[in-house]
C-alpha cells in the first residue's frame, strides 16, 4: 500500500488567508472556467456578482465574499482505503471566518494507482 493508513487522523493547518478583491476575482475565474451564468463569463472575465459590489448587492446573495475577512482553514485525513489496484485518501477541510462561523466544508479524495 503506497498510502500509509496511519495517516488517518493527521491534521493540517491552521492556514490563514485574508480575502481581497483580487482573490475573489481569481477564485471566480478559476472555478468557473469561463462557464456563463456561473462565476465567470465566456470571455474569461468573472461574473459581475463576483467582482462588482453594486451588482453583487442586487444578486440573490446580497453581497460578495467580504474583502478583509480572515479565513482559517484546517484539514484532516479522514480515510485511507484500497479498492482493487486503486488507493483512496480522503481529506476533510473546514474554513471559518474571523467570527468563527463555518464558511466552507470540503471533502477531497485523491486516487492513487497501486
Amino acid at each position: 500500500m503506497a498510502i500509509d493508513p496511519r495517516h488517518v487522523g493527521r491534521r493540517y493547518g491552521p492556514f490563514r488567508s485574508t480575502v481581497c478583491a483580487d482573490r475573489i476575482r481569481d477564485f471566480a475565474v478559476a472555478v468557473a472556467g469561463g462557464v456563463p451564468g456561473h462565476f465567470g463569463a465566456t470571455d474569461g472575465e468573472p461574473h459581475p456578482w463576483s467582482v462588482d459590489e453594486e451588482a453583487a448587492a442586487r444578486s440573490p446573495y446580497g453581497a460578495l465574499v467580504r474583502p478583509g475577512d480572515v479565513l482559517v482553514t484546517t484539514g484532516e485525513v479522514v480515510e485511507v482505503r484500497t479498492k482493487g489496484a486503486l488507493e483512496f485518501m480522503t481529506v476533510r477541510s473546514e474554513t471559518r471566518n474571523q467570527s468563527g462561523a463555518v464558511v466552507l466544508v470540503g471533502r477531497w479524495t485523491a486516487v492513487v494507482r497501486g
